[in-house]
């Protein structure tokens, strides 16, 4: 197992090296870029701040990760279930590789970026001239916004499914070592991150440690948000397109039209036997004229 363990850390290592530099060659090509489309001569002066500081926090993120060796600390938490736990207070011996390995999923942040990079609005040069004349940047952000226009129910679902498998996962790598019990199925984690980002929450599988409350909590905002969009969407789908507008128009329309043709003519025939029953005739029938009267006006306020 060791020599496993040693193996595999050794094989991330050696990924986040190549990471990190692909990472590094990504904003030198950038910065390249950014010289020829202002006609400058020296790098230096398209090192701002901003992208400095860009520079520095991918490098520093993408370079977290478990490093080969066995390392351990002592993680203490208060134990919420007291049912199984006499002691309200817990300590157990945790690796630090949990520690490392969870910022890792803030990497999945590269994706939004190969999206961008491999989008045909990104490589087609008419778009990119048509978004240069509208004063639209082609950014990660824009692509996201196309992506939930044309399929927003695919990018929800797989939105929802990352974020529901990476939350149990963190969850249990949090909560297992402290409550084995509760936390030690990865089942259960599943359950708690489920019940909790559905706003439900039965109370029967509660977190520990402060990660896993932080988690449950980001769960939870994330629920109520992906639950808010999804409405949105529904809503929008629901909604009658331009052409199914149209069509709904013209049949309002002709009815409209036939109704007042009925109208007109019933206003015609009301009137035609309220002169025939009240100047055509020897004895005037009074209830009779009452009703074609009543009629009358019935047909003028259609």
């Amino acid at each position: 197992d060791n020599w496993c363990s040693l193996l595999l850390k050794s094989c991330i290592t050696i990924s986040t090296l190549i990471l990190v530099g692909m990472i590094i060659f990504y904003h030198a090509l950038e910065v390249k870029l950014f010289m020829i489309d202002n006609c400058l001569d020296d790098w230096r002066i398209a090192m701002t701040w901003q992208r400095i500081l860009q520079i520095g926090a991918e490098v520093s993120i993408c370079a977290i990760h478990p490093i080969p060796g066995k390392f351990e600390f002592e993680w203490t938490t208060h134990m919420s279930n007291k049912a199984d736990y006499h002691s309200q207070i817990k300590t157990a011996h945790v690796y630090v590789d949990i520690l490392l390995s969870l910022p890792m999923f803030i990497r999945l942040y590269l994706i939004c970026r190969v999206m961008l990079l491999h989008s045909k609005l990104f490589t087609d040069a008419s778009s990119r001239s048509i978004g240069a004349f509208n004063r639209i940047k082609f950014n990660t952000r824009f692509v996201l916004k196309t992506l939930m226009t044309i399929c927003p129910g695919t990018v929800l679902l797989v939105f929802i499914l990352s974020l529901f498998i990476i939350a149990s996962w963190t969850l249990r790598a949090c909560e297992s070592n402290h409550d084995p019990k509760h936390h030690g199925n990865l089942l259960n984690s599943m359950w708690l991150v489920a019940v909790t980002f559905l706003a439900i929450g039965y109370g029967d599988l509660v977190p520990n440690t402060y990660c896993g409350r932080a988690i449950c909590v980001a769960s939870g905002l994330m629920g109520v948000s992906c639950t808010a969009t999804m409405v949105a969407v529904l809503a929008r789908k629901l909604e009658l397109t331009r052409a199914e507008k149209h069509v709904h128009n013209f049949m309002m329309d002709t009815q409209l039209t036939k109704r007042l043709k009925n109208a007109a003519a019933n206003v015609l025939r009301e009137t035609w036997l309220i002169y025939k029953y009240t100047k055509l005739v020897k004895t005037v029938n009074v209830s009779r004229v009452r009703t074609h009267q009543r009629k009358f006006l019935q047909a003028i306020h259609m």
